[in-house]
């Protein structure tokens, strides 16, 4: 909800040529908000209470425990998210904020980002992303149905970030993890077409719940998913795909 209203806070204060010294103030503060929200390595999270903790960068790695019964932290939100496009948003509104106020914070902490989802790529074969990242980038549980696993979303909306970081910035490495990830994604499509939200790490089947009361069980079978949650995801594979190679056939991009 931040960036949202952030967005709508900076347009209406260039509309009214930052003369309102009420709206300026909220835009400045909400943004110097979003920066302090910030992890050094880039990440955001879905919840923030004070300035982001100092933590080492690390490469996105696969839980050695058994993720399916160990590592569910309460308090997920404390932790590098992309779930519901949090990648999306919160780089159109900071690219937004650079080219309103032309201030070199919102460039700076948009590249961050950028570096972060680069960091955050799994290994291979699932060269994609997950929902939710602990300190150790590895997935890990979110709500409790909600497993650590790769996702078709997430990933989707992700790399539409990183063509846009680039499209922003002109440096060719927002591009380069781009390849292998739709490769991915279109080996893991469902008969249907069809991304399921989850792929279990390193099987790659494709991952559901159950639901029986208030208990959730994990399982392959698609046949009786809960119906309050999108377990399957349109594939954006095509556009993508079609606008990542003219970004890769065009000229190198003068940045912002």
């Amino acid at each position: 909800m931040t960036q949202s209203a952030i967005l709508l806070l900076i347009r209406v204060d260039q509309a009214h040529q930052f003369r309102n010294q009420p709206i300026h103030e909220a835009a400045m503060i909400a943004l110097d908000a979003l920066l302090a929200a910030q992890y050094p390595v880039g990440a955001f999270t879905q919840v923030w209470t004070g300035p982001a903790p100092q933590i080492p960068a690390k490469k996105a790695n696969f839980p050695e425990y058994d993720w399916r019964t160990e590592g569910r932290i309460k308090n997920y939100w404390d932790y590098y998210a992309l779930n519901d496009g949090l990648a999306g948003y919160v780089s159109t509104a900071l690219m937004e904020a650079y080219q309103i106020y032309e201030d070199d914070r919102y460039r700076q902490a948009v590249l961050k980002l950028g570096d972060f989802l680069i960091l955050a790529q799994l290994p291979a074969p699932q060269t994609a992303w997950a929902q939710q990242y602990n300190f150790e980038m590895q997935p890990i549980w979110a709500r409790k149905f909600e497993p650590p696993a790769v996702t078709g979303g997430e990933t989707q909306d992700v790399i539409q970030t990183l063509m846009n970081i680039y499209q922003f910035s002109g440096d060719r490495k927002y591009l380069k993890p781009i390849p292998s990830a739709l490769a991915y994604l279109k080996k893991s499509q469902l008969p249907d077409g069809q991304l399921a939200r989850y792929y279990e790490l390193k099987t790659n089947r494709p991952l559901y719940m159950t639901r029986r009361g208030k208990k959730y069980s994990l399982t392959y079978d698609d046949s009786d998913l809960p119906r309050h949650y999108g377990w399957k995801i349109e594939s954006h594979l095509t556009s993508l795909q079609r606008e990542f190679n003219t970004l890769k056939s065009a000229r190198k991009r003068k940045p912002y």
